[in-house]
Order: C-alpha cells, then structure tokens, then sequence
C-alpha cells in the first residue's frame, strides 16, 4: 500500500477532486514491490499556476536513482514512469517528485486572502467563531504560536481592531448588547468602531443574545467597516464580521444567522508545486 511521506499537505478539494498539494521541492512517497518485478507509476498531476508564471516539471527518483524529467502541462494531466526491477527493492521502495518551482499563493495572486469585496488583504489569518445561541465568541489572528485571542469574552459583541500592514492586534473590547447590558453599551460599540483610524481591519463575534440592544448608531458603526446584515428582531442568531473601516456596506466578509457563524480570512503562504489527485503503481507484464 502506498503511503505519503515528507512534501504533502493534506487532502483538501482542488477544481471539483480531491487532491493534495505537494508543499516542498521535494516530495516523498512509499511504495511496496515484489522482487524482480517491473512496475509503472502513473500520476494525476495539477502545476500550481498564476499569470506570468514560469512552466513546471517534476524529475522522479526512485532510492536515490534518477529518472525521467517530466514537462507538465496546464491543468490536470496524465504522467506516467517505468521503473526497471534492477532499480527496486522487494519491500518498500522511497519515491522522490522533485519540483523546479514553488510559489506562495500569497504572493503571486493578487487578491490571495482579500476581505470580503473590499479590494484590502489581510497580512495574518483571522478566523472568527460566534456562537450566539452557545454563548461563546472567539476572534483568532495569526496561526500557530504566534496566535493572539482577539476576544475578550464578554456577552454581546466582541470587537478587535487589526493593523492594516502587519496584522498585529491593536485593540480589542466587548460590548454588552445582551437583555442583561444596555444601550450604553451600544453606545460605547459604536465610539470604539468611530475612533480607530480608517484602513484599520476590524473583527467582530456575537457572544450570546446580543442583538437585543443593538442600536441603529451601533448598527451604523458595523456597516462603517462595511458589515450588511441587520440582525436586530432575531433571537439567539450568531453574527460573524471582518471588515474594514471606511469600507462600503455589505463588502465586508460576514456570516449570520440562527447557527454558528464561522468564517477564517487568510493569505495562503504555503509554497505550492504540483498537486496530485492519484498514484496508481501497477505491475507491468
């Protein structure tokens, strides 16, 4: 059975299949053989492209022994290699893809991880969780270790303010629009939204019942970063927003409704080569 090594990301859907793209300039998979036994590799192979970008080819190497270099086409094609038994070993055998290009997605396709239609890129993923009717709001920005809680928690709407050049968190603070806050509250929602400096990112989740005291000034400062829905008249809705501020309305990204509202904007900085929708190793007669 064949098994993935070093290289891969994982499966993910990829123009309507699902495939993984090979992540490294060299890409590692397993593969069993019967002692003296000629075998063909066949491969369903996808270049990562984007305007301007040079041509791809993949060179396959077999324990350490050279084969053939393979030119590869636009779009999903067929590419295939005979593997001579004098160059296998009866058991698992490593087989290398080396690539001659790799590319950030981040940074060679304008527009990799824009908010919403806003035309502005996010330069750190956030990833934006409310829960309203489960009474929980999370704000994510950044990935990994250097992840901050943008957050803070509290009942009602949960706001972060995010710089435009380097996705640090600025700011964040929570607004009680809950039956238990007030239209104070409100109030302070919008000043805090009206204060921070046009460009700057803002993330926004719902935390519990918080459209109850959600004010038309309020409501106001959350189409000023470009928010669109109205959720005022609803009762345990979830509300998600990243916008931008000075932003036309309803060009922010945003999810709501009377389940979770999950949304993530990120820039994909993972370096791409080819990806690989099927390896079919078969015996040759």
């Amino acid at each position: 059975m064949m098994a993935l090594g070093e290289g891969w990301s994982g499966a993910e859907e990829i123009q309507g299949v699902s495939a993984n793209w090979a992540v490294a300039q060299q890409a590692r998979a397993f593969l069993p053989a019967a002692a003296g036994t000629d075998y063909r590799l066949t491969v369903q192979a996808l270049p990562f492209e984007y305007p301007g970008a040079e041509s791809q080819a993949v060179t396959l190497w077999i324990d350490g022994h050279r084969l053939e270099r393979r030119a590869l086409s636009s779009g999903w094609g067929t590419y295939s290699w005979k593997l001579p038994a004098g160059l296998l070993r009866e058991g698992l055998n490593e087989v290398q893809f080396e690539f001659e290009r790799l590319d950030a997605p981040a940074d060679v396709l304008p527009g990799n991880g824009t908010i919403g239609s806003t035309g502005i890129q996010v330069p750190e993923a956030i990833e934006i969780n409310s829960g309203g009717p489960a009474d929980f709001a999370f704000i994510t920005v950044g990935t990994g270790d250097d992840a901050k809680d943008g957050s803070v928690h509290r009942p009602g709407y949960n706001v972060a303010l995010i710089d435009p050049e380097t996705g640090r968190l600025v700011d964040q603070r929570g607004f009680d629009t809950t039956p238990g806050g007030s239209e104070a509250e409100a109030a302070a929602l919008a000043a805090f939204i009206a204060q921070a400096p046009e460009g700057t990112i803002v993330a926004v989740a719902l935390q519990g019942d918080g459209t109850a005291l959600l004010t038309d000034e309020a409501l106001s400062a959350l189409y000023q970063i470009g928010g669109g829905v109205d959720p005022r008249g609803t009762t345990g809705w979830s509300h998600a927003v990243v916008g931008v501020k000075g932003a036309k309305p309803g060009s922010a990204a945003e999810v709501s409704g009377p389940e979770g509202a999950w949304l993530r904007v990120a820039p994909d900085r993972r370096t791409l080569a080819v990806a690989m929708d099927s390896i079919v190793w078969e015996q040759v007669e």
